[in-house]
């Protein structure tokens, strides 16, 4: 004979399972207590039309408005992601978080990110808002190929270097490159030309390049964004796009 304590658990393990599961969805809000800099962070967690998760997250302090979560998991009342934009980069690796509803039905875990853990506590403060990430738009023909201009800052000049390339339904890609002291190749989250302007960002680096399409798309007059500081840009066709 079955012990009963073994069929109530049978029985009762997936429906708090279920339950922990049904308590995800929401906006959740707290702070990750980075060591000197505590940080506040809203979490919105949903489903879409087809009952797969999504989220996003805000972290005004990161640098993070509405960012879409990165491998976002979630099992047993336990959410397990990785950050996109100021926390997604090769110099320091992508920042995860790991949280799980406790008995307090609060969400609490872990930030991780280079080797270092700062604990995360979130409490459940209304419905979600998922904001959807922007995705990249294809480019005009005229656009494609290599651009290059100059700008300078604190006495030293900066060349830079962007190529369009349009990949079927993907929208475009850019390779974004820097050089000035060193040589720096940006990862490029996105590419969008919309009417008369195209805009380009590396959220992981915090630059972001909008200029308006010249007549015959011969020029891109705009401003480079490097985080808090703004310059004028202009790039010009390269000689290679040209030949």
């Amino acid at each position: 004979m079955r012990c009963p304590l073994l069929v109530v658990a049978l029985v009762v393990a997936p429906m708090l399972a279920h339950a922990a599961g049904s308590a995800l969805p929401g906006r959740w809000q707290g702070v990750v207590q980075i060591p000197g800099r505590p940080v506040a962070v809203t979490l919105d967690l949903g489903t879409d039309a087809t009952g797969q998760w999504q989220g996003s997250i805000t972290a005004p302090a990161l640098g993070l408005a509405g960012a879409p979560l990165k491998e976002l998991a979630v099992s047993t009342g336990r959410v397990t992601f990785a950050l996109s934009g100021a926390f997604d980069g090769s110099r320091y690796g992508t920042a995860r978080v790991d949280v799980a509803i406790d008995q307090h039905a609060t969400l609490a875990g872990s930030f991780m990110q280079g080797g270092h853990s700062a604990s995360l506590s979130l409490q459940r403060s209304g419905e979600a808002q998922v904001q959807a990430g922007a995705r990249s738009t294809p480019v005009r023909a005229a656009l494609e190929g290599e651009w290059v201009g100059q700008y300078e800052m604190g006495g030293y000049p900066r060349n830079v270097t962007i190529a369009f390339r349009n990949v079927a339904a993907k929208g475009a890609t850019a390779t974004f490159v820097i050089v000035g002291k060193q040589n720096t190749e940006l990862p490029v989250d996105l590419v969008v030309e919309d009417g008369e302007f195209v805009r380009v960002e590396s959220r992981a680096y915090g630059v972001t390049y909008e200029a308006k399409i010249g007549v015959g798309a011969t020029e891109l007059t705009g401003t480079a964004m490097l985080g808090a500081v703004e310059v004028p840009l202009v790039m010009r066709r390269s000689a290679r796009s040209n030949r």
